[in-house]
């Protein structure tokens, strides 16, 4: 089949990951994985299935077993005319099959020998998601196989993809390329009278030109730092669906947190800017978002554990007499955020954001971290801060920014 021009994984790469994959698997006593990935939160869902196939698609379903190749299930019947498209965009696996329903699948576990199995569930969790397998078809594959015993792997594949491949890294420095393309373009098109919609359009077509996918969250708002209407200036928000019609602004900062997809890994970027000259207050926010970025990136070095790095984060921040809404780490490569995860409190009633109960894990060479540092000043205003962020790769001669974002403030 002819091969799309689209970035490839080595053969090489594949079989590194499979060999981890099957002895963890052994260790576990699993005959098979069940991998379920969906495109749910930008993309994130398919992390797993995508780290394991190299297929980037809408939804799928691999049965991966202990010995021998994967069968997959994804898109609709009509795409695989005249051909399986997805046999041209990647190597690593070639039986891939319509997403027809569960019969298929059934017929698929009874031929490969696993109607009695203990069977490995992966979907995807990570340091955000809860749980997103569809509760009405795996039911329903459960029902048709009563003798398979189904449990829960999905840490299995989250704690292998930690510590990424020098071919991962190499993905991660072009994903860093293209966000500071996208930085570049924010800083470029902020100007007083411009709609928000032209500096966030502005930014996606960077990323998709340059060679991104537009599987990446971009969270971004502006708003003014002078007036007195409340504001959401503490952190980017989520768009909903499309940017709002708003025309910048003197006294206007512009915020963001969004990522750059090469290949299907993410770098996540932070940043705040002004139109025209800010408040000395936000100025003063941002020095202490540089020492807490400088402080915190420092640290993070293979034999810290994470407590070790989130304390060097928050130092600065409470040394000032300020506040943040995320201060810390978290995972990052093929989805944002990945295990292991610290932004909020330890003692937040947001667990899943909380790093609790592995504060206490070293780094460990071949990491890859977002930072997220939002910082606010509660005496000066509860509604304003300024938010600063890079992804940081734990090498073995320390910390090294992948996408080295500027740390002076900028005023367009």
């Amino acid at each position: 089949m002819p091969k799309v021009n689209l970035p490839l994984v080595p053969l090489e790469e594949r079989d590194r990951r499979w060999t981890l994959i099957r002895q963890g698997m052994q260790e576990e006593d699993l005959d098979a994985l069940f991998i379920w990935g969906s495109n749910r939160s930008w993309g994130v869902g398919l992390a797993n299935l995508r780290y394991v196939t190299h297929m980037g698609c809408r939804e799928g379903v691999a049965i991966y077993p202990l010995e021998g190749n994967p069968k997959c299930f994804t898109s609709n019947p009509h795409h695989y005319q005249p051909y399986n498209f997805f046999t041209s965009v990647q190597n690593w696996v070639d039986d891939i099959q319509p997403m027809t329903g569960t019969e298929p699948i059934v017929e698929a576990l009874h031929s490969m020998g696993l109607a009695g199995a203990k069977i490995g569930v992966v979907d995807h969790v990570g340091a955000l998601s809860h749980h997103s397998l569809p509760y009405w078809p795996f039911k329903k594959i459960q029902e048709e196989l009563p003798q398979a015993h189904f449990v829960d792997a999905t840490s299995l594949l989250e704690k292998i993809r930690m510590i990424k491949s020098p071919v991962e890294i190499e993905f991660l420095k072009e994903a860093g390329k293209i966000g500071m393309k996208m930085l570049d373009r924010m800083i470029a098109s902020s100007r007083e009278g411009v709609n928000e919609r032209v500096v966030y359009g502005d930014m996606m077509r960077e990323l998709v030109v340059n060679g991104g996918e537009d599987y990446a969250m971009n969270l971004f708002t502006t708003g003014s730092a002078v007036d007195s209407e409340e504001q959401h200036l503490l952190h980017g928000k989520e768009v909903p669906n499309t940017p709002v019609d708003r025309v910048l602004k003197k006294g206007d900062l512009v915020m963001t947190e969004f990522h750059a997809n090469y290949g299907g890994y993410l770098v996540g970027i932070e940043d705040t800017i002004s139109v025209g000259e800010p408040p000395p207050q936000v100025r003063e926010i941002h020095k202490v978002c540089v020492e807490v970025f400088q402080n915190g990136v420092d640290s993070m070095r293979p034999g810290k554990t994470l407590r070790q790095v989130v304390d060097a984060f928050r130092a600065p921040v409470k040394k000032a007499g300020m506040d943040y809404i995320e201060c810390g780490i978290h995972g990052h490569g093929m989805s944002s955020p990945e295990f292991p995860s610290c932004v909020y409190s330890s003692d937040s009633d947001h667990q899943g954001l909380s790093g609790a109960g592995f504060l206490s894990m070293e780094l460990q060479e071949g990491m890859v971290f977002g930072t997220n540092i939002d910082v606010l000043d509660p005496s000066w205003r509860p509604d304003v801060g300024v938010m600063l962020g890079d992804t940081i790769w734990v090498s073995k001669d320390g910390p090294r920014q992948l996408c080295g974002i500027p740390l002076e403030w900028a005023v367009v």
